[in-house]
């Protein structure tokens, strides 16, 4: 994209953005988009061309629509559709949210390609279109057509499956109808402060320097959150409420480099993350284990996992491999009431020949768990002030 037009688009529309309302109840498309004349739902605003934008190459398309860079759509209650966003570039954010006080309901989001967006407040659900499928409910993609994602940030918002916040009881029901939450594969994308249940896979980060923060993510059959990418941040996210129904190993958060084990990661950071197995044992499906946090195929370089709590039977409870100046500090790693020795709650610091022999410069300190586990191949490794049950080596 030529970024020496979007400089300049961006100046231009910086200083004449402005705020438009969307009912779609009382909107009509030959409104202005004011609080008295509002345009209708947002699927109708797209498809009627109202949002001026550049696609990859910088071009401009709908050069007569209102909504610009930088401005505000404000959704009021009622349902927005299914939105498809296909290569909508701005160089300062557009946001779409919630007006105060109301409830606006969207089947699904999906951006391929496009930059700068804010999406907030917002009730998403598949449940709420006429027809439903199993796509992802908020998702940002990169396209060969469209362009690469960036720059693109879901909060606030509640995602889920179900909106009525029923559990499912049976496989089928779980298999059938659990949709994954959140995927953001740009870069420099951002989930903070959202709500996603029932779901199969929770949030997954699949771009350079993407961040997850201050969500909760319960009632998933998946991994609740993975990071597969350089520079990721997941940070503060409660993660709970796991269900088996298929033969997935789950894990509150998983982190490979995009589908590709085996290829370097480095700059991730997993900090303050509160993971528990489940919170009633007894639920139709509940897991009998899940894995807290698990980063077993690497090489992992230059990342850090601090002052996270793991709840979970499963001897994997915070397991990193093919570490290289890594730091693992201040985690709590512990075993449900009533686990076997062979589930002791441990922290792994892990070697997969296939994926090498170097595991050398890290750090392991003031951490505690039942049983603290490093590999005979690791070199240089600082272990101190851990509170261990049994520690091998």
């Amino acid at each position: 994209m030529n970024y020496l037009i979007l400089l300049a688009f961006a100046c231009a529309t910086t200083a004449l953005a402005a705020t438009y309302h969307l009912d779609p109840a009382s909107g009509r498309l030959e409104n202005d988009g004011s609080p008295e004349k509002p345009w209708p739902a947002l699927e109708q605003v797209i498809k009627a061309g109202l949002i001026q934008a550049r696609d990859t190459s910088g071009e401009l398309f709908h050069p007569a629509g209102p909504i610009r860079a930088g401005d505000r759509l404000r959704l009021r209650d009622g349902y927005h559709g299914n939105i498809l966003l296909n290569g909508y570039h701005f160089p300062t954010s557009l946001v779409v949210e919630a007006e105060a006080g109301q409830h606006p309901r969207l089947a699904r989001v999906m951006l391929r390609g496009g930059s700068h967006w804010v999406f907030s407040g917002l009730d998403i659900s598949p449940a709420y279109a006429p027809t439903t499928d199993k796509a992802t409910i908020f998702a940002v993609l990169a396209h060969d057509k469209y362009g690469p994602a960036s720059w693109i940030s879901v909060e606030h918002c509640r995602i889920s499956s179900n909106p009525t916040g029923a559990v499912w009881t049976t496989t089928n029901e779980w298999l059938e109808q659990a949709c994954d939450g959140i995927t953001l594969d740009g870069d420099h994308c951002r989930a903070v402060s959202n709500t996603v249940r029932l779901v199969a896979w929770g949030i997954q980060l699949g771009g350079v320097s993407n961040y997850a923060g201050y969500n909760l993510i319960e009632h998933f059959r998946g991994d609740g959150l993975r990071t597969m990418n350089h520079y990721e941040v997941a940070e503060y996210n409660t993660i709970r409420n796991a269900y088996l129904v298929d033969e997935n190993h789950m894990d509150g958060i998983q982190g490979f480099f995009r589908r590709k084990p085996g290829r370097e990661v480095r700059g991730v950071v997993i900090r303050g993350n509160v993971i528990t197995r489940h919170e009633n044992r007894e639920a139709p499906l509940v897991s009998p284990y899940l894995q807290g946090i698990g980063f077993f195929d690497g090489p992992f370089v230059d990342c850090i996992f601090e002052n996270n709590t793991v709840t979970a039977d499963s001897h994997n409870g915070l397991s990193v491999y093919n570490a290289i100046r890594c730091r693992i500090i201040g985690n709590t790693i512990q075993g449900d009431p009533g686990q076997t020795a062979a589930d002791q709650a441990r922290i792994v610091l892990g070697c997969k020949s296939a994926y090498g022999t170097e595991v050398r410069d890290n750090q392991i300190i003031s951490n505690r768990c039942d049983r603290l586990i490093v590999a005979p191949e690791a070199t240089n490794t600082l272990i101190e002030g851990n509170t261990v049950g049994v520690h091998s080596r």
